[in-house]
This record gives structure tokens, sequence and C-alpha cells, in this order.
């Protein structure tokens, strides 16, 4: 069993324009973030669903991104309990270039789980 084989056979595909030739963050964003988020959507939205059942969630959209960025900010734990989510699914050179790159990486994944929160919700 090869732990790195089986996460990269969980990961759904994403189309990535070819044409580009992105940065290596952009192309660690592009392959490995976005597929992983994709993954765990479910459980994602899951998880926030019930953090604020007993909450009030804006019905504006802009209120709502700055309801989340709000709750991200202030909440250390909720923070990196989503972050954890994420990276327990690198693989061993991901993690690694994550190790090198994590403050860019961790606002990266932050943006990208507000917009699928916002957009499924």
């Amino acid at each position: 069993m090869n732990r790195n084989n089986d996460i990269l056979s969980l990961r759904p595909p994403i189309l990535v324009d070819q044409e580009r030739n992105p940065l290596l963050i952009e192309e660690f964003q592009n392959m490995v973030l976005r597929p992983i988020l994709k993954f765990q959507h479910d459980l994602l939205l899951s998880y926030f669903k019930q953090h604020i059942a007993y909450k009030h969630m804006p019905i504006n959209e802009q209120e709502r991104s700055a309801y989340l960025q709000n709750c991200f900010s202030k909440d250390v734990n909720l923070r990196y309990f989503y972050i954890g989510l994420i990276a327990a699914l690198f693989t061993t050179e991901e993690i690694l270039f994550y190790k090198e790159n994590s403050s860019e990486i961790n606002k990266r994944i932050l943006q990208m789980l507000i917009q699928r929160i916002i957009s499924a919700l």
C-alpha cells in the first residue's frame, strides 16, 4: 500500500488552462488544493453548517463573505481545523512544499473555502 498513490487516486480531475505557465504556488493551488477542496466539499460544508447552526447567517452574498472572513479570522480553532482537513490529504512531497509556503497556502485555502461555502449556502 502506497499512501501517496492512494491520496492521488482520490482527487477528482480539475480543468486547468494548460496554455498558461503558472507560478509554482498557482500550480500547487490548481493541482493540489482545488481537487482536495472538491473532494472534501460535503464534509467541509456539513461541518460549517453545524458550526453556525445557532447563529444568524446573512442573506446578502457580500455580507456572507464578510461574515465568513470574520469567522475564520477570529476563530483560530475553526481556521486550523479546516486547514488540517485539507493538509491531511497532501502527499509527502506536497507537505514539504506546504511547509516552505504555509502562509501563502493557508491564505489560498481559506479564500477558496470561503468561496465554496458562500456558493453552496
